[in-house]
């Protein structure tokens, strides 16, 4: 009998490179499946955007910063093989919390947008609709009390606006951002987008609990947000701060850092701590920063 080695040098070839792809995405598979809820305030710039997976590996984007750096952000920490993203939120319409979200629109298929339908003109926003509509994904408009499911004892419920948008025009959508808070079990993590005093009031005098373990500080860190009443009613242990390093605004405000740290709460910056992660069984959780 004549072998030829050349082609069983290929087969064994061919083999090798299945099992190698096969070993790849198992061990990426099992790096998101472990049991825990990941939420990372990615350091972006001077904007928002955080990402969470959870312990089956779905994947839940909170707006996406001022450019397309969230795309290499997301996509180190997702298997490489998943062009799916489950959920994605954009708190309002200004630049620094949605352009980011256009370029995740490009590259990934996404299944659900939650949005608001408050009319805001600009290029940017129109942009936005178109690419919107042609992604074709489940559109949800978020209102007080709308509700999401995704299963592992996982909720996300809408705390803002009070009431559907639609058919209104705003100057400043930062008052109709979309407040989010992401439970698992017995642990919770409040996402306000730039929600000022006017909105932190609104929910305090609502029957709203918004007790949460970590809090996403609101507007990055303007002073115009995270009031001293707001504060004790979340109560958080945690609260991040997503902010671009030496940025024009003077975020975060001396001000906003004294009231968390007069009451006790230990704080993280994505301008000194880089991307941020936080790690929760359900139960107990823990803090751990890029730099």
């Amino acid at each position: 009998m004549v072998v030829d080695y050349k082609k069983v040098g290929f087969i064994h070839l061919t083999i090798f490179a299945c099992l190698l792809v096969f070993a790849i995405a198992t061990t990426s598979l099992a790096r998101v499946n472990d049991g825990f809820l990941k939420i990372y305030f990615l350091d972006v710039g001077q904007g928002d955007a955080g990402f969470i997976v959870t312990p089956a590996g779905r994947q839940i984007l909170i707006d996406g910063g001022p450019s397309d750096a969230v795309l290499s952000k997301i996509s180190s920490r997702m298997p490489f093989y998943d062009k799916d993203i489950d959920v994605l939120i954009a708190s309002h319409k200004h630049s620094d919390h949605i352009a980011g979200l256009m370029s995740v629109l490009d590259r990934y298929d996404v299944n659900n947008i939650v949005d608001t339908k408050i009319g805001y003109s600009s290029s940017e926003v129109s942009k936005w609709n178109q690419l919107k509509l042609a992604e074709g994904a489940n559109e949800i408009e978020a209102k007080a009390g709308g509700y999401m499911d995704l299963g592992e004892g996982i909720t996300i419920t809408f705390l803002h606006p009070e009431d559907t948008l639609e058919g209104k025009t705003s100057k400043n959508p930062n008052d109709d951002s979309i407040v989010t808070m992401l439970q698992y079990e017995n642990f919770r993590v409040l996402f306000v987008g730039d929600a000022g005093a006017k909105v932190e009031n609104a929910m305090m005098s609502s029957d709203i609990d918004l007790s949460a373990d970590v809090l996403k500080v609101g507007h990055h860190g303007s002073a115009t947000s995270t009031s001293t009443k707001f504060l004790s009613a979340v109560s958080p242990e945690v609260a991040t701060i997503e902010v671009g390093a030496k940025n024009t605004f003077g975020h975060p405000s001396p001000i906003v850092i004294s009231r968390l740290e007069n009451n006790g709460i230990k704080y993280y910056r994505t301008d000194a701590d880089g991307d941020i992660e936080v790690v929760s069984d359900g139960n107990f959780f823990k803090v751990n920063k890029s730099k």
